[in-house]
Parts: C-alpha cells; sequence; structure tokens
C-alpha cells in the first residue's frame, strides 16, 4: 500500500488553497441512498457539482471545499474529477478527517455561518474538537436515545410483568378467601343440620317414654 503523506494547510496557497464555501443547493442521489448532490458556491465564477457522502450536509451550510487538483491534507493526494455512483463530482467538501485534525470523522466540518464565502480555510482545528464533527455528537446523542428507549422498554416490560403476577397472586388469593368462606358456611349448615336432630330425637323420644 502506498504511504499517506500528510500535507501542511500552510502550504495550500493561490490556486491550490482550501476556501470557505456554501452549500447553495442539496439533493438525494438519483442511484445511492447515502449520498447526496451538491451545488456549492465557493466564490468562483461559477457553482460546482459535488457528490457527498456526510449526513449533516444541507443547503445551506458553510463548509470547507477544495477544488479539482488541490491536495488533501490527509493524504497529500490532489482531488481529481471523479464520478460517484454515476454523477461527476467536481470538488470536495471536507471532514476534519480529511483536514488531518482527527483519524476518522463521521459527518463534514461546519463553519460558522458568518463566514464568508471564498476566504482561506482556516489552517488549525476549533479549541474543542468535537466542534469540528458535529455529526459525531449527533450520532452519539442518537445512540444514546435509542438505548434510554430500550431501557424503558424492558423497564416497562418488567413492570407490565410485576402487575401480571399482583394479579395472579391476588386472584389465588381471593379464590383461596372463598373456598375458607364456602367451607366454614358448610360447617355451620351441618351444625346446624345436627342441633335439629338433636332436638327432634330427644322430643320424639319424650312422647314415646310418656
Amino acid at each position: 500500500k502506498k504511504k499517506k503523506k500528510k500535507v501542511d494547510i500552510a502550504e495550500l496557497t493561490g490556486e491550490n488553497s482550501l476556501v470557505i464555501a456554501e452549500v447553495v443547493e442539496c439533493k438525494p442521489h438519483p442511484m445511492a441512498d447515502k449520498l447526496s448532490v451538491c451545488m456549492v458556491d465557493y466564490g468562483g465564477e461559477e457553482t460546482v457539482r459535488v457528490v457527498c457522502g456526510a449526513p449533516n450536509v444541507r443547503t445551506g451550510l458553510k463548509v470547507i471545499f477544495a477544488r479539482i487538483g488541490v491536495k488533501i491534507p490527509s493524504t497529500g493526494e490532489p482531488l481529481l474529477k471523479t464520478p460517484l455512483r454515476g454523477v461527476m463530482s467536481e470538488g470536495m467538501i471536507l471532514s476534519a478527517a480529511e483536514m488531518g485534525w482527527m483519524d476518522k470523522a463521521v459527518g463534514i466540518i461546519e463553519c460558522p455561518k458568518k463566514a464568508p464565502v471564498g476566504d482561506p480555510a482556516p489552517m488549525d482545528p476549533p479549541p474543542d474538537l468535537a466542534m469540528a464533527d458535529p455529526a459525531a455528537k449527533k450520532k452519539s446523542s442518537s445512540s444514546k436515545d435509542k438505548d434510554k428507549d430500550k431501557g424503558d422498554s424492558k423497564k416497562s416490560s418488567k413492570d407490565k410483568d410485576k402487575d401480571k403476577d399482583k394479579e395472579k397472586a391476588a386472584e389465588a388469593e381471593r379464590k383461596e378467601k372463598e373456598k375458607r368462606e364456602r367451607g366454614l358456611d358448610r360447617g355451620v349448615e351441618f351444625t346446624s343440620a345436627t342441633g335439629m336432630g338433636g332436638q327432634q330425637q330427644q322430643g320424639m323420644g319424650g312422647r314415646q317414654s310418656s
């Protein structure tokens, strides 16, 4: 494998510089669900078409842009005009990884809204490196929300099971109570019947003896 040779961003000047650009249009790629086809204004005579796979790319976003022929800082390779899934891409919107600021990135860098289009891109990463990859934070938050929902779902299932167990126990106790009450009633009936029989026998016996 060919080793990657990083380029110092400060060396990228003039026509080879990275610039601030604005995504003026962003549409889904016709052949790929995870790609977007963007029109980018970088301060040149015309806007250019760029195919981008970042989840946070959108219309109105200020980004760091590399024109065709400009070297990508993380690899040192000049950018070529390349078709991506059947759509020609005429530049690249850079992530913090491509800038050489971090090893991996989820999305592209989001520049301040007031950043002038065509100005040189910042050479240094922001003090908080997480700001260079805001899509990663959103992804992390989304994962936490999903885990929370799963936890709540499990907790809800456990609560339902507990309620069912309580209902079963209450039903069993009610049936047991009914059984006891029926047993007591039968005992009372039996005693009453025996008492009445004794009185009859005594009475009848007394009449016979007299």
